[in-house]
């Protein structure tokens, strides 16, 4: 296990060396690993979520998750039952489901509160949250194998984990408020920051693969959220909120984003990654990405068609060098500029 291979001295030296701020967070990525590397024993499963960064955005990802996501074939009985009895097999002290406002609507998800003993002297816990039943097809994996380095540590076993595209498409929809997305606000600043980057080092390939998972895969959890809600109205509200967020001047929700941003920057990001000029730029990008998505069903246009036109501009802004030039731009190609 990584976790024993720890102490308190390490996880100092190591926050030192990449320009975090908080040992225990740090403590909790390694146990994600080892709570990984238990449940893909027992289960079929593919990795999703901010654990994902560090393997599609090497060296310059340095932002630390502190809970697992998983997809798996496996339903939520079985489920239920196999990752409590493999984490404890695994010194992890207690395994229980946990049932919250967020998770009451989704009727393929399964959360879990895991605990552990921490070198830093009390019981520590990390979310694993776990969507069964999803056909694989519908996703886009990668597998790296075991022996990976991931922010100082080194993964004890293979990882399948999304393809950058399904990560993107996976991700953006939490950005979809007043729909499926965040009932609090304080959480779109990291899903920003992953989507954005996830972006920024996209080829058309990565944009193709994020289109066409996009409609397969929201089309799964709409099936599964009593909300009621069409993937054409969460597309929507996915625009509204980042164009709010995304002109040029301040506004209440734009305010507080900054905000949201500078504490998940204090507790979550490396020093060397949490610029609010990057984040703007970050803001742009999913929004023309969410902007081609909401598109689509009026274009009806090939992914690959569509993929290859965002994919040209974002080169065009990849050309314009300086990061004030890039955002000029794109909020020129987004209508926002003031």
């Amino acid at each position: 296990m990584i976790l024993e291979s720890l102490d308190k001295k390490t996880l100092r030296s190591r926050i030192d060396k990449l320009k975090f701020r908080n040992a225990g967070n740090l403590e909790k990525l390694a146990a994600d690993f080892d709570a990984h590397a238990a449940i893909s024993e027992e289960i079929e499963c593919h990795l999703r979520g901010g654990l994902c960064m560090p393997f599609h955005v090497a060296g310059e990802a340095h932002r630390i998750s502190v809970d697992i996501d998983l997809y798996t074939p496996a339903s939520r009985e079985h489920v239920a039952k196999a990752v409590p009895a493999a984490l404890a097999g695994r010194g992890f002290v207690s395994t229980d489901i946990l049932k919250t406002r967020r998770t009451a609507p989704l009727s393929h998800l399964v959360r879990f509160t895991s605990r552990f003993q921490s070198h830093f002297g009390v019981r520590a816990s990390i979310h694993i949250d776990i969507a069964c039943g999803i056909d694989t097809g519908m996703i886009d994996t990668v597998t790296f194998p075991a022996g990976q380095h991931v922010l100082g540590f080194r993964t004890e076993r293979a990882v399948s984990a999304l393809s950058r595209g399904s990560l993107i498409a996976d991700k953006i929809p939490s950005l979809g408020i007043g729909t499926v997305g965040y009932g609090k606000l304080k959480s779109t600043p990291k899903q920003i920051y992953d989507v954005g980057t996830l972006i920024q080092h996209s080829g058309a390939g990565d944009l193709e693969s994020a289109l066409s998972t996009y409609e397969r895969l929201s089309d799964f959890k709409l099936a599964h959220d009593s909300r009621g809600h069409g993937r054409e109205e969460v597309t929507r509200s996915i625009v509204g909120y980042l164009e709010g967020i995304g002109r040029q001047g301040s506004s209440p929700d734009s305010a507080q984003h900054w905000k949201d941003f500078a504490e998940f920057s204090q507790g979550m990001l490396s020093a060397r990654m949490s610029g609010q000029r990057d984040h703007t730029e970050r803001i742009l990008l999913c929004l023309l990405l969410a902007k081609s998505l909401a598109s689509r069903p009026a274009s009806g246009a090939p992914h690959a068609a569509e993929a290859d036109g965002l994919y040209a501009t974002l080169c065009k802004a990849r050309g314009k060098g300086e990061l004030g030039a890039r955002i000029e731009f794109l909020l020129g190609e987004l209508g926002l500029a003031s």
